[in-house]
């Protein structure tokens, strides 16, 4: 997958989006669920329908806010591929570990030249999509302290296993810090960042502050529009590019609906 958005190129990884509130974080979330769902919609073989395209797309929200409510998009309204709850997300996470492990059996061929990837298998993208990763990690914390090892121990091993295989993590949270999420340096080293923020508002997290201070006199974007920050890893170079936006005559839920093929399941 690969999402071309000014100068910054989104493609298979894993990310960690941060954004206070206000600046798209559910926005850019809804265009990634989009071209995801559009990509899984058709086998990369004979380009036919895919009708295993929702298996491959899931998506953790223990708020329950707008993302959660595309699950009605799904066949069977998501029930096997949405979480809200600690516990549901810890399904999630098992299944991806288990795709992850999966995958890994077919790797494991000496007949295989040594530089194949997922896609020259004929195996399409996994997504794990976990909007506000830190509030059901707390969740789970103050619930049970089992549970809470459980989700941290399966994050780092879809973090560290999973990109080669095609088996990618997304994370959005309102915090710049990474100390709190599972690896805490696993995390820096394994996922890019995109980083969004209103021009002058810079997030207070410590560390966050001096890299929007690098775009001082940044142009003023044009209105209704804000700014989003790309880091490609730790060390990667910073790129600037507008927030993308969905036009008010795109209908998320109807698209995902097709590309899901919910019509599919209701025959």
């Amino acid at each position: 997958m690969k999402i071309k958005l000014g100068d910054v190129e989104i493609s298979d990884f894993h990310y960690l989006i941060q954004g206070v509130s206000g600046t798209g974080k559910s926005t850019f979330l809804n265009l990634l669920i989009l071209l995801i769902a559009k990509e899984l919609s058709k086998l990369p073989n004979d380009n036919s329908p895919n009708f295993e395209a929702y298996q491959s797309l899931n998506v953790i929200d223990s708020k329950q806010n707008l993302v959660y409510s595309l699950r009605h998009s799904f066949p069977y309204d998501g029930a096997e591929n949405f979480a809200a709850t600690p516990q549901q997300a810890e399904t999630i996470l098992k299944k991806a570990v288990n795709e992850i492990q999966e995958r890994t059996k077919l790797f494991d061929d000496q007949s295989l030249p040594l530089d194949i990837d997922f896609r020259s298998l004929g195996l399409l993208p996994y997504w794990v999509i976990w909007d506000e990763t830190i509030e059901t990690l707390t969740r789970a914390k103050a619930e049970d302290s089992k549970l809470y090892k459980s989700l941290n121990d399966l994050t780092i091993r879809v973090l560290t296993m999973g990109r080669a295989l095609g088996v990618f993590m997304v994370c959005t949270s309102i915090r710049a810090d990474v100390g709190n999420f599972p690896g805490g340096g696993v995390t820096r080293s394994t996922m890019s960042k995109i980083m969004l923020a209103d021009v002058g508002k810079e997030p207070d997290e410590q560390g966050s502050i001096m890299l929007f201070n690098t775009f001082k006199g940044l142009p003023k974007p044009p209105e209704n529009a804000r700014f989003w920050l790309y880091i490609q890893g730790e060390a990667g170079k910073v790129k600037l590019a507008l927030t993308p936006t969905l036009g008010k005559t795109v209908d998320v839920r109807l698209l995902l609906t097709k590309y899901m093929h919910k019509e599919h399941y209701q025959k």
